[in-house]
């Protein structure tokens, strides 16, 4: 049997923590043990019985990382290193002695020395989702030399490795990712779940998706992207390496792994997300019209002469993450991944809590009698089943913890008031819960509450018809009032018949909640001409119900998020002095175009009624959006807290806007033609279902939105009217 007790002993006193393992690469240590993170101890005892030698990755072994090449089901590895090894960049980085290769028993490693090792992590995988591809980093270990099957055949021995630099690093991760048979991941649009072979010709955007790549190529170059090298592949054609603006070698792209895909690796992009799949639409949509969906809409018609599909088109885009500061888009990328939680519906909640952190501290002037406040009303839209109130939760959680520190503080002050004599009572007033967080209230108690708190508060109901529906109702005609001067920011008195009268001065209360689409296409069609609906921010439905992974995100993440971000910001925020700040000149103009362009649509014949109206509304949350962007950057930003409102902050605005927008524009769309759908099945009273069906689908209504009017399943439909056509045959 090999002894392996001396390599351990070498290995350790070349800086390296060596692991014993069983035959099947099962570490042979202790439960509890900590040696990923500490020298390890007691060598001879430790592999006395060791099958396997192996190495613990990152910051306890130097740094050392390991990319991970394997196939457990016989597939293609060796092409796929043999691609991997064959770059110039990597063939040097073997020569020159950063990197080294070691053949596997299933497989191979290439292992390097960094200062930035970081997580373990996929880095491609096969078609059927297995793992081709990963980094061992902090926290694993990986087997290697002398342990039986395992060989150095490229590069210097692993003790003589020399530390890369982070562009390499990133070369070699970037360079790996490229390799994967599925995607890890896609930006959120109108396509199917899996990237397609082609797309469709006789729709506007599929035609552009499959014939204009040139085009979409030529705007990258334009924006400051490089075409670095191409290389042929035996499972497609040619897949080219693009480079990042910036960026002056490695990969940062690929363009052309999956058909006409742009895929992303470098999380330093201005435009892109990283690990994520853009289409020639994404390109150029993004880059040269700045998610500014109606004038491309016009290009492409203009460009292609094909009709435009409806409502289909609305729901083109996410929402733009890119508009919160690096830290923020990164955690809701891991919420997204590891918990499939919907980045709209995580993005909303971030903007929830930022404007209600701030509350009444910070307030922008646009005029002098026009004074914007961090004031958002959101609803989170998704069929039943969608996750809607997890991301929510996930985010607002640390106001909750606030709301919890607050009342134990209120409960000892309180202790402390009782224990006063009545005469001491007297002179000093009975303490009051400082509360931020309101699910469950009374219009009544909710004044009460805001009284105490005067900054402001965050309303938060999971499911909010009860909510939309009330202020519908308008219960002794001060409802309406009350909720519009709230989103106003203005002060409302409140008389009492047994109570002293409150005024509560500067109304700030944020909303936010979730709902399904067929409940708010009702809750609107309700409310038709009713001015409050129009406040509300929408997001797109979520349609797709997801199966949980394995995946999991760090809990120092969401420690980072409580704690350095939430609940810290909070206490500082509180410690500010009420403040109206002005914005740059540069922002000024950048409003005033913005605006411009809101009018046209305004006056345009394309908008209906109730768009022209919500998008007047829409005009009102633009400097607010901008605030909460200035603000949020002042947050993770060194700027010895001086606060700037320039013109970047109204192109996030803007971005924001061209969000919300199409989103609003889909849910009043699919409102009216649902109730089209119900005035035809009205008529109808007296047929059968399958009556009905043929009679709806004779109207070109679809067979989803057939099926949800007559309560059976889109299945029973196709076969209604199956039956329906061979019979007129």
């Amino acid at each position: 049997m090999l002894d392996l007790t001396d390599p351990a002993y070498y290995y350790l006193d070349n800086g390296f923590n060596p692991i014993p393992a069983n035959e099947n690469k099962v570490p042979i240590l202790p439960a509890g043990h900590r040696f990923f993170e500490q020298d390890i101890d007691n060598i001879e005892e430790r592999f006395k019985d060791a099958k396997i030698i192996g190495i613990a990755a990152g910051k306890v072994s130097n740094g050392i990382e390991c990319i991970d090449f394997d196939a457990h089901e016989n597939q293609p590895i060796h092409e796929i290193f043999n691609q991997f090894t064959s770059d110039p960049e990597i063939k040097r980085m073997i020569r020159d002695g950063y990197i080294n290769c070691i053949q596997t028993r299933s497989g191979y490693h290439i292992l390097f020395i960094s200062e930035y090792s970081g997580n373990s992590t996929h880095l491609a995988k096969w078609k059927d989702q297995s793992v081709m591809i990963e980094i061992r980093s902090n926290g694993s270990y990986f087997a290697t030399v002398p342990s039986p099957g395992y060989s150095l055949i490229h590069g210097v021995e692993t003790i003589k490795l020399q530390q890369i630099e982070k562009e390499e690093r990133d070369y070699i991760l970037d360079f790996a990712r490229q390799f994967s048979k599925v995607e890890l991941s896609r930006e959120k649009s109108r396509m199917r779940k899996q990237w397609p072979d082609s797309f469709d010709d006789n729709d506007m955007f599929g035609y552009f998706n499959n014939h204009g790549d040139d085009y979409a190529k030529n705007i990258l170059k334009k924006h400051g992207w490089k075409l670095t090298k191409s290389q042929q592949r035996s499972d497609k054609n040619v897949v080219e390496y693009w480079t990042r603006p910036g960026k002056h070698k490695g990969v940062s792209a690929t363009f052309g792994q999956f058909h006409n895909m742009f895929y992303v690796f470098s999380s330093s992009t201005k435009d892109f997300q990283d690990r994520k799949a853009y289409t020639p639409v994404d390109i150029v949509l993004k880059l040269e019209f700045k998610n500014d969906f109606q004038r491309f809409k016009l290009w492409l018609q203009e460009k292609f002469k094909i009709k435009l599909p409806e409502p289909e088109t609305n729901r083109l885009h996410s929402f733009p993450i890119e508009v919160f500061p690096e830290p923020v888009q990164e955690y809701i990328r891991l919420l997204n991944q590891a918990n499939n939680y919907n980045t709209d519906f995580l993005s909303i909640a971030v903007m929830f809590v930022f404007a209600t952190i701030n509350g009444n501290k910070i307030k922008l002037r646009v005029k002098n009698d026009w004074i914007a406040p961090t004031i958002f009303w959101s609803i989170a839209v998704g069929e039943p089943g969608t996750m809607k109130t997890h991301p929510l939760n996930s985010i607002i959680k640390p106001l909750k913890i606030i709301d919890k520190l607050s009342k134990k503080y209120f409960d000892c002050e309180l202790d402390e008031w009782n224990q006063l004599s009545d005469e001491e009572k007297k002179k000093n007033k009975r303490p009051k819960y400082k509360q931020v967080l309101v699910s469950d209230y009374t219009l009544e108690a909710l004044h009460e509450i805001h009284s105490y708190n005067k900054n402001g508060l965050g309303l938060y109901r999971d499911e909010i018809v009860g909510f939309l529906n009330d202020m519908n109702k308008y219960r002794k005609g001060s409802d309406q009032e009350f909720w519009l001067e709230s989103f106003n920011n203005n002060s409302y008195a409140v008389n009492r018949v047994t109570k002293d009268p409150l005024l509560i001065d500067n109304i700030n209360i944020n909303i936010i909640g979730s709902i399904q689409p067929d409940v708010l296409e009702k809750v609107t069609s309700e409310s038709a001409g009713n001015g409050l609906i129009d406040r509300f921010l929408y997001t797109v439905a979520e349609t797709e119900i997801k199966s949980i992974n394995l995946e999991d995100i760090s809990q120092s993440w969401i420690d980072w998020w409580r704690d350095n971000v939430v609940v810290n910001q909070h206490a500082l925020f509180n410690s500010y002095e009420d403040s109206i700040i002005d914005m740059t000149d540069a922002a000024r103009k950048k409003f005033v175009q913005i605006d411009k362009r809101f009018v046209k649509m305004q006056n345009s014949e394309d908008e209906s009624n109730s768009m022209k109206n919500y998008i007047s509304k829409m005009k009102t949350y633009v400097p607010r959006f901008a605030l909460v962007c200035a603000i949020m950057d002042a947050m993770f930003e060194d700027r010895n807290n001086t606060l700037i409102v320039d013109e970047k902050h109204f192109e996030k605005a803007e971005n924001i806007c061209n969000y919300f927008i199409p989103s609003a524009r889909y849910i009043f769309g699919e409102t009216n033609k649902k109730k089209e759908i119900r005035e035809v099945a009205s008529k109808g009273n007296g047929m059968t279902t399958a009556e009905k069906i043929i009679m709806l689908h004779g109207k070109s209504y679809t067979g989803k939105d057939i099926a949800k009017q007559v309560n059976v399943s889109p299945a029973y439909v196709s076969k209604v009217i199956s039956a329906h056509k061979n019979r007129a045959k």
